[in-house]
């Protein structure tokens, strides 16, 4: 009998519950909205009547099973305090560095604006943040977490696809391409 599989991004990473996040930027303000909702998505394999994984285990479409209830609702919380996090460091670094643009969730790219993806793990890498000057055409990179979270693997995929060429990020609204400063800095908020 097939399993059932809860899945759905939030910031871009694959977690078990559906959560949406919307973010809207208008000069130099990011406002966050963030909604969980519940997504059952079945697996894709099916029994030997070669019915689809719902009706092979007798679920229909929506819902969740009782058992994931409480992990929802601690990823709810998760994927809440994150954006929490996000929006605090990008107001600090509005604050910090007066005239200069902070953009959100942008991807590493080449110097052809084409997004490098991380040999050893297929992936690209998006960033939390990023303080541009334009002047210089340059970007701080920052990356929000909260106190006890292991961002070692991710820093180290982002320095990978730096090396592999992918040291530029993309204004949202010109285009322009900014080269980053290196490795985004870790900013931990509780």
């Amino acid at each position: 009998m097939p399993g059932i599989t809860y899945v759905a991004t939030t910031a871009g990473r694959v977690v078990e519950v559906a959560s949406t996040v919307s973010r809207v930027e208008k000069a130099g303000e990011l406002t966050v909205r963030a909604a969980a909702v519940a997504t059952q998505v079945i697996s894709h394999s099916s029994d030997s009547s070669g019915a689809s994984g719902n009706e092979a285990s007798g679920h229909g479409g929506g819902g969740t099973s009782p058992e994931s209830s409480s992990k929802e609702t601690n990823i709810e919380n998760n994927a809440k305090a994150g954006l929490e996090r996000e929006q605090k460091t990008h107001e600090q670094l509005v604050k910090e560095n007066p005239g200069k643009e902070v953009v959100s969730q942008r991807l590493l790219r080449d110097e052809n604006g084409k997004v490098v993806k991380d040999q050893l793990t297929g992936e690209a890498r998006r960033l939390d943040h990023a303080v541009l000057d334009a002047e210089a055409r340059t970007a701080k990179t920052v990356e929000t977490t909260g106190q006890n979270v292991d961002k070692t693997a991710q820093l180290a995929k982002e320095s990978r696809i730096i090396e592999q060429g992918g040291q530029y990020i993309r204004h949202p609204k010109t285009k322009e391409l900014h080269k980053v400063e290196g490795v985004s800095e870790l900013r931990r908020h509780d």
